[in-house]
């Protein structure tokens, strides 16, 4: 729910305030389902994950018939319009957790510069992301319009099947000239894969000090992803392993919106006095 109190989430005041109205009503989403548990006076789970690139589908379609009723007589946006937003949330978060990326495996590729103010950038950028479930917001047409209007947005696309660079799988967004705004990827809740380190690392190179800080969230994932590896390899953790992995010396920090998985993974079964 921070989300929609953030600087990422550049959506109208009365969208925020649509979104959080409904969003307070429901509990968790049921994958397997394709809907939202039911939630009473007594339910004491927490609120929904925000899922950022359903939610700026739903943006477009209100924009839309804000801007203008008749266009509600279009079949498309009436349809949907029409269906209760716990429906239509539910349904296109279904929608965009099916979706696969192609040649997962594939690291090579490409970065494209969507510039700031330049004429049918955000088009583009919003036509290159369309049906690739990458979870970002920027998967929207009107927030692809408003970020490209902030500062420029950098997508690392890896090639397809055909050798084609089509596959987004890293995102920069700058804020303002200078200053990087976000990076993002492709795990859930839009973490950075571990095969993509390289091309990142390449790519914040060009930044200069602006990048010191999400140099170091690369650092601490290329050691976590170290640590996963000794995990399935059997290997024992050393000491420096341990400080890393208790973070005695300093959190460790991830491109995602939140805190890595692997942490709480890899602690769990340990003993912690022996470790210590």
């Amino acid at each position: 729910m921070d989300y929609l109190t953030s600087e990422d989430a550049v959506y109208p005041a009365w969208f925020k305030y649509f979104v959080w109205r409904n969003v307070t009503k429901l509990s968790q989403f049921d994958k397997e389902r394709g809907e939202f548990k039911k939630r009473t006076d007594s339910t004491v789970a927490p609120y929904p994950d925000i899922y950022r690139e359903p939610l700026a589908q739903i943006a477009d379609i209100y924009k839309k018939v804000k801007e203008d009723n008749k266009n509600l007589k279009e079949p498309g946006i009436k349809e949907l319009f029409s269906k209760k937003f716990p429906n239509l949330y539910a349904e296109l978060i279904s929608k965009s957790l099916a979706a696969s990326m192609e040649n997962r495996e594939e690291i090579h590729g490409e970065w494209v510069k969507y510039e700031q103010g330049r004429d049918g950038d955000a088009e583009k950028l919003f036509q290159s992301l369309e049906g690739k479930g990458t979870g970002w917001c920027t998967a929207g047409h009107s927030t692809a319009q408003t970020q490209i209007e902030s500062g420029d947005f950098y997508v690392y696309y890896t090639n397809d099947s055909s050798g084609e660079p089509t596959q987004p799988r890293l995102a920069i967004r700058m804020d303002g000239d200078n200053r990087i705004g976000e990076v993002r990827g492709i795990l859930p809740h839009q973490g950075v894969e571990s095969i993509m380190q390289e091309a990142l690392d390449s790519k914040l190179s060009e930044f200069g000090g602006e990048a010191d800080a999400y140099r170091k969230k690369s650092e601490d994932m290329r050691m976590l992803t170290a640590l996963e590896k000794k995990c399935e390899e059997d290997v024992q953790f050393t000491k420096n392993d341990l400080i890393l992995l208790y973070e005695i010396n300093g959190t460790i920090e991830g491109f995602g919106y939140q805190k890595d998985p692997r942490i709480s993974e890899l602690r769990q079964g340990r003993n912690t006095e022996e470790d210590m």
